[in-house]
């Protein structure tokens, strides 16, 4: 005895099941916003990294206004908040529901001892040094431009790399 199920009532189940799963994953999505600033001026610190620890694809970077934002699933996490000369700081929170964290950084952290770097040239043999040549062969010399009834060599050397002016008191650049 098999019965036949209408194809619009597989489509409405369907539709059902999914709305129902939409819902249910979006509820389980919390958003984690605020500011990170200088603990001591209070400028924004613009570019500063927020990351959640316990989940290393979550991060984001702070915009001009110094503000965040993250999504998580409900749960419990470590956030830390860093920026260049500053200490980082680490709070840890259970979401289960979206909330506002700021962060007040303060300046310091770590810092580089001296780095010196040195390094050693090999010698260069200078006593031969060479200035570049461009040449004209006579196939070139052929297919320049001709003005005026003659070939204008002259203007096609000024048109060469280096070469500023040709004739008496060239001038190279």
């Amino acid at each position: 005895m098999l019965q036949h199920v209408p194809l619009r009532g597989l489509w409405l189940l369907a539709l059902f099941w999914l709305g129902g799963s939409l819902a249910a994953w979006a509820q389980t999505r919390i958003t984690l916003s605020g500011t990170v600033v200088d603990a001591t001026s209070g400028e924004n610190l613009t570019g500063a990294t927020v990351r959640v620890r316990e989940l290393s694809s979550v991060g984001t970077g702070a915009n001009a206004y110094g503000f965040y934002t993250l999504t998580v699933p409900a749960g419990t996490y470590t956030l830390e908040a860093s920026f260049v000369g500053y200490a980082p700081q680490q709070r840890q929170l259970t979401v289960s529901a979206s909330q506002r964290l700021d962060f007040k950084l303060q300046p310091g952290g770590s810092e580089l001892n001296e780095v010196v770097v040195t390094g050693r040239a090999a010698d260069a043999n200078i006593s031969r040094a060479q200035m570049g040549v461009e040449q004209l062969d006579l196939k070139q010399i052929a297919k320049v431009p001709v003005l005026f009834g003659e070939k204008d060599v002259i203007k096609t050397l000024t048109l060469l790399p280096g070469i500023k002016s040709a004739g008496e008191g060239s001038r190279v650049r």
